[in-house]
């Protein structure tokens, strides 16, 4: 039997230790929870893996659950008792946060209440741990790797199927706070709950890893526990329910208390952490405060002499200023360290990071930018982007502005528009959160129809944090111009597009957009009046809310990699619109690259960011291929008419394209060592064939590595091409352990 972590039943805000619900991914004890799920199943013999057989059933687990449950006694009751679906159940309580079920006197679970809180012996609160019978898997055959328990628990009640419920009193946590998360350390440190430790316990309650230093005159009350490489010095105080992640200082006469503190933090003189929790890389100047329940995201920079109140978070990379006292949340804005842009868009969970008060002050920033200009906007059909969107219509309209509303389109209609109306540049709003969880995304356009680049990111947050705002005479605000008609137009292209007569070739695509359904209805509506009896189904997608990025898998559920995908579209390119070249990044497979070259076609070489790539495809007006790479719906329909117009299948031309073997790492390194880095990269393999269209492309005898600086995060990416897939691991290691070296601060 093996098993698969899924989401938490219930919304975990983890802020800002972690956006979204990639719970797995928090550390507990400086391991992520998703390592010590597996290290509990292992102990009964139970491997965790994405991909499940259903020959003897599954464990599924949620990735937010530390217990102590005997899951051994949880297998033997649902196999004595024939179930399909054991859930492991424990008592109710005002904090109850997982699906609140209702047990028939049989002990098998009969409804989901929606009543919540209760003293009712048939009222249960599910743990986190659901054992499946093969019968019962088939259930997940047909849903995405993002299942939780209660979606599980009613397609269950719904398919009539037995659902035994189990009543654990073993202790356990599930993760899905500040408060929780606190409270889990002290639970393992104080040994109510059990998980594997990488320590040695020199005395009760007090765990070392190695190379933990800690000179005279420490003060240390238990429980603590010290990661490796850490040192302590002299006058130091660290007081019970501690705990303190590898490679961290801590200054003499500074005082921990009850606080978490995670791996290469530095702690000054006199510093002090009352409860609070600090993420990795955090600089804690003298004097400075962090008192109970602050959070303190990584990567930041709090300088001497400041407090830190109660409960306050503090989002990644912010700078405090020497002798602040800082009483609200900081999100956005910071002293000195001020970005709006991750990844070239703006995005943050919905009411905490981004507001309505945020994006009118947003778009009074982007208005003065484009101040007396023509700007458009459009939004995914989710009320929350049309609440986001109102507000930040408001604050461009403001600054005067003239602004092309499009109201519900998608990204790659909007990049259209763009280009059609001549405008300035433009916005679009989309939404990335899973179910419950809502998460803005905001994309910038520019005039071309790419995406911004770093300069526009600047002046944009130039003008948002130092408020230099632009207020247009009342007598001069430009009323908003409505264009609705733009996806009418669209579509009717993509079907003017079509070659294909009939279609005996079939695919399917979901969606959870709207405005993508409303545009797939359109256009497979028409495709199905041309399609033959018993059309085959040869390939789905999976196309993301905003239109533009796709997911291709084959039949079989096998995901077509980045490199077949680039492959695709240049057959395409090559075969059905006669293109004599075609943009690829530098990172693409060299395999792939004589590919294409057989085929009769030149490559033009781009960066790997997805802004250098469209910027590249733009500026060598390469309509069709900048459809294909960033218009999903489009990539989609043409696909499957090419295969129709061709009579070639799917796998077909999947086998056409040459088998890759790539692998990749990304280091963690500051942005001051990054130039230098790859300087001496340059030096050091001068003699080699080297490319420096994007960091350093080396060239070796059994493939080639990519080095990269990433742009948004203090890391260095990784990237390789070997003959086989043993080559391209072993060039990654050996360069990963060069650029580790060369990382460390001189």
């Amino acid at each position: 039997m093996n098993s698969r972590l899924i989401l938490p039943s219930s919304l975990t805000t983890l802020n800002p230790l972690l956006s979204g619900n990639e719970t797995g991914n928090t550390p507990v004890m400086g391991v992520p929870i998703s390592s010590h799920i597996k290290s509990y199943l292992s102990e009964y013999g139970i491997s965790c893996s994405s991909s499940l057989s259903n020959s003897d059933g599954c464990v599924l687990v949620e990735s937010n659950l530390i217990t102590n449950t005997d899951l051994s006694a949880v297998i033997q009751a649902h196999t004595v008792n024939h179930s399909d679906i054991t859930a492991v159940l424990r008592p109710i309580t005002e904090k109850s946060m997982g699906n609140i079920v209702i047990s028939n006197p049989m002990g098998y679970i009969t409804e989901i209440s929606d009543t919540g809180y209760r003293f009712d012996p048939s009222f249960h609160e599910t743990e986190g741990i659901y054992i499946l019978s093969p019968n019962a898997y088939n259930l997940l055959k047909d849903k995405s790797i993002n299942i939780n328990g209660t979606e599980l628990l009613r397609a269950a009640l719904k398919s009539n199927m037995n659902i035994l419920g189990y009543i654990s009193d073993a202790y356990s946590i599930s993760i899905t706070n500040i408060e929780d998360y606190k409270q889990c350390h002290s639970d393992i440190l104080n040994k109510k709950l059990k998980v594997k430790l990488n320590a040695k316990e020199v005395k009760e309650g007090f765990w070392l890893e190695s190379d933990v230093k800690i000179e005279n005159d420490v003060s240390i009350e238990t429980p603590v526990y010290i990661s490796a490489d850490c040192c302590v010095e002299r006058g130091s105080k660290i007081e019970s329910n501690t705990y303190i992640g590898s490679g961290t200082t801590i200054k003499s006469n500074a005082n921990l208390s009850h606080c978490i503190v995670g791996n290469g933090c530095n702690i000054s003189v006199n510093a002090t952490v009352q409860g609070g929790i600090l993420a990795d890389n955090v600089s804690l100047g003298a004097n400075s405060k962090v008192l109970e329940n602050a959070v303190i995201g990584g990567g930041c920079r709090i300088e001497s002499d400041c407090t830190i109140s109660t409960g306050v978070k503090i989002w990644p990379n912010k700078r405090i200023m020497q002798g602040t006292r800082l009483s609200d949340n900081l999100v956005w804005g910071s002293v000195g360290t001020e970005h709006l842009f991750r990844n070239g868009k703006i995005c943050g969970e919905i009411n905490i990071e981004v507001t309505p008060e945020f994006m009118t002050k947003l778009g009074a920033a982007y208005g003065t930018m484009f101040n007396n200009k023509s700007v458009g906007l459009s939004f995914d059909s989710s009320p929350v982007c049309s609440v986001l969107a109102n507000a930040l219509s408001a604050g461009i309209t403001s600054s005067g502005a003239l602004l092309y509303n499009f109201k519900e389109q998608t990204l790659p209609i909007t990049r259209r528009c763009v280009r059609y109306y001549n405008l300035d540049s433009a916005l679009h709003i989309n939404i990335a959160g899973g179910k419950g969880f809502f998460y803005p995304e905001i994309e910038f356009i520019e005039a071309d129809g790419s995406s911004f680049n770093s300069e526009n990111e600047s002046i944009i947050e130039n003008i948002f944090f130092n408020n230099v705002f632009f207020r247009a005479d009342v007598k001069n605000l430009k009323e908003p111009i409505i264009l609705s008609d733009s996806k009418l137009h669209y579509t009717q292209d993509i079907l003017n597009s079509l070659k294909s007569k009939y279609y005996s070739i079939n695919m399917e695509i979901r969606t959870r957009s709207e405005s993508v359904s409303e545009i797939l209805e359109v256009l497979l509506g028409t495709i199905e009046k041309r399609a033959i009896a018993n059309a085959i189904k040869q390939f789905s997608a999976d196309i993301a809310d905003n239109g533009q990025d796709i997911i291709l898998y084959t039949t079989s559920g096998q995901l077509v990699d980045t490199n077949k995908l680039l492959g695709i579209i240049a057959v395409i390119l090559i075969k059905r619109f006669d293109y004599d070249y075609v943009v690829m990044p530098i990172s693409v497979s060299e395999r792939l690259e004589e590919y294409i070259t057989d085929l009769g076609a030149n490559i033009i070489y781009s960066g790997v960011s997805e802004h250098a790539f469209m910027k590249k495809i733009i500026r060598h007006n390469l309509k069709e291929q900048s459809m294909l790479c960033f218009d999903g719906v489009y990539l989609a329909i043409t696909l499957l008419d090419y295969l129709n117009e061709t009579g070639i299948s799917f796998d077909e031309l999947l086998a056409s394209l040459p088998e890759v073997s790539h692998a990749e790492l990304e280091i963690e390194c500051s942005n001051t060592r990054k130039a230098d880095i790859i300087k001496q990269l340059h030096d050091k393999y001068q003699k080699n064939k080297i490319d420096t269209t994007d960091g350093i492309k080396i060239y070796k005898s059994n493939g080639w590595v990519l080095v990269i600086p990433e742009k948004y995060r203090h890391s260095i990416k990784i990237i390789t091409e070997g003959t086989n897939m043993e080559a391209a691991e072993e060039m990654c290691n050996v360069f990963a352990n060069q650029i580790k070296k060369l990382a460390k601060p001189e």
